[in-house]
């Protein structure tokens, strides 16, 4: 389960990234408003939404540790600890999150078939929809409706939009300053915003800022589409008569799941003064605030940086505090092998039988230089309980000592330590994904190059029912493999010299 330690990973530094972001941006966007240039915190808020939803900070931590060594190579390694505290923070976070997006997907479904339950418009209302389509250029065929199901006009469908407006008759002015509103709702991509940022509440439900950052999304979506809208009304004292006539006549606001030409009343009176600003401002150029973002997006990325480094330091330090490892003595090498006796004429010789009958063997090249007080690592294939890893490397220079070994599905690490060379075979004891690793701890870089082997034996008793036995292989051992066949069964044939 090491993909968990990922996935919490991830999930934990994504969420800092875009709330570090998020903060300061607000701040930003909102004094840059101040000076004239209006709603460009709208554009900041649309740009920090892919700051919660892509593990940008977790991807650089990752190449950096790989490539550059930054963190001795230990970054989001796992230890028995790390796997246990991983595996409960991931369950935490996991079934609140899938309930909130199962609530969100049902919600959603019912919410749109109901409201596409309705009728056509008349003919004129068709015509002023139509007029303010060619007006706008938009050339996307919008269907527009009346529905029992909303109280104010809105609209739905991502990949199906559709304009539903309450069973009510509106003038022909009421209709140019709602189909004017919802449209460019529509040209700006708002409900798609809505809907990123309601999944990222269910992602990071545990982040207060995600949901704030959901409010504020609605919020200055609505600024927005009232700056493009109002001027093309007959006048502002018009869109804003408009925006009160429709309040007048909702009582349960339908904002959830649509983009809505009024929510409640407190927000209407913040549209209204947003409105009247907009009049009293001319928008200034964006020459000098595109600098200003600049500058503050590179301190910004400096700050996060620093804050995600420091998360990171802490792991490590936390993976070393919690580390399990196992020195095997190099004496303790064995490899076992089936072997019987054979008579000769010098009885001098024993036959060692292997049966390679279902055999898997998988090489990997190694060739690393590891620096001082780091380890190297490489991803092995799937390995079963009982197959066996070789390791075999070359170490310059040859006196100083490594430590060779693997490290379990479940984080813990079994190690020889070798100077010069390093030959040793590894029992697997666990099923699953294992890691080969060189490290250092004397402060010394050392160039590694060699192999490592996994084989996978299917045992199968051959011969005249001699008893079989296993024989430890001393470092003297000489010999010569002949090749041969018995049946379909294909045997190595060791020989060894007594005397």
């Amino acid at each position: 389960m090491e993909w968990m330690i990922d996935v919490v990973s991830a999930l934990l530094l994504t969420s800092l990234t875009g709330s570090v972001f998020l903060l300061v941006w607000c701040g930003i966007g909102k004094w840059l408003d101040r000076m004239g240039h209006l709603n460009i915190l709208y554009e900041f808020l649309r740009i920090n939404s892919i700051f919660f939803c892509v593990p940008f900070v977790y991807l650089i931590l990752i190449w950096l540790d790989e490539t550059k060594d930054s963190f001795g190579g230990t970054l989001f390694l796992q230890t028995p600890m790390l796997l246990a505290v991983c595996e409960w923070l991931f369950w935490i976070w996991f079934v609140p999150a899938a309930v909130l997006l199962l609530i969100s997907m049902v919600s959603g479904m019912v919410a749109g078939r109901r409201c596409r339950r309705g009728y056509a418009c008349a003919d004129e209302v068709q015509n002023v929809f139509q007029n303010c389509c060619q007006e706008l250029g938009i050339r996307k065929k919008i269907q527009v409706c009346h529905s029992y199901y909303v109280e104010a006009p809105c609209l739905m469908g991502l990949l199906r939009p559709v304009v539903l407006l309450p069973d009510q008759v509106y003038d022909e002015r009421t209709l140019g300053v709602i189909f004017t509103h919802e449209l460019t709702h529509y040209k700006q991509k708002d409900l798609w915003l809505k809907w990123l940022s309601r999944l990222m509440a269910c992602v990071h439900w545990f982040n207060p800022l995600v949901w704030w950052h959901r409010r504020i999304v609605g919020r200055w979506s609505e600024y927005a589409c009232d700056y493009r809208a109002y001027p093309k009304a007959e006048s502002p004292k018009v869109y804003l008569e408009v925006l009160e006539t429709i309040s007048q006549r909702i009582e349960q606001p339908f904002g959830a799941l649509a983009t809505l030409l009024y929510e409640d009343e407190s927000e209407l009176l913040r549209r209204v003064k947003r409105v009247i600003y907009y009049q009293q401002n001319k928008k200034k150029s964006s020459g000098l605030a595109t600098i200003i973002c600049l500058v503050m997006v590179l301190l910004n990325g400096v700050t996060v940086y620093g804050a995600t480094g420091q998360m990171a330091e802490g792991y490590v330090q936390w993976y070393w505090d919690t580390d399990v490892s196992t020195y095997l003595p190099s004496d303790e090498e064995t490899l076992y092998l089936e072997y019987e006796e054979v008579d000769t004429e010098t009885d001098i010789l024993e036959e060692l039988v292997v049966v390679t009958e279902g055999l898997r063997d998988s090489t990997e090249m190694i060739n690393w230089t590891v620096r001082g007080n780091m380890l190297k690592k490489m991803e092995t294939p799937a390995l079963r309980k009982g197959d066996r890893l070789l390791i075999l490397l070359s170490i310059s220079p040859s006196n100083v000592p490594v430590r060779v070994g693997i490290i379990e599905p479940d984080g813990t690490k079994r190690y020889v330590i070798g100077q010069d060379t390093v030959n040793y075979t590894f029992c697997i004891a666990d099923a699953g994904k294992h890691m080969v690793y060189v490290e250092t701890h004397n402060g010394l870089a050392v160039d590694v190059a060699g192999i490592y082997q996994v084989r996978t034996e299917q045992r199968d008793l051959i011969g005249n029912g001699e008893s079989f036995a296993v024989l430890n292989l001393e470092d003297g051992f000489q010999g010569q493999i002949i090749s041969m066949r018995d049946g379909k069964k294909p045997v190595e044939t060791f020989m060894k010299q007594h005397g």
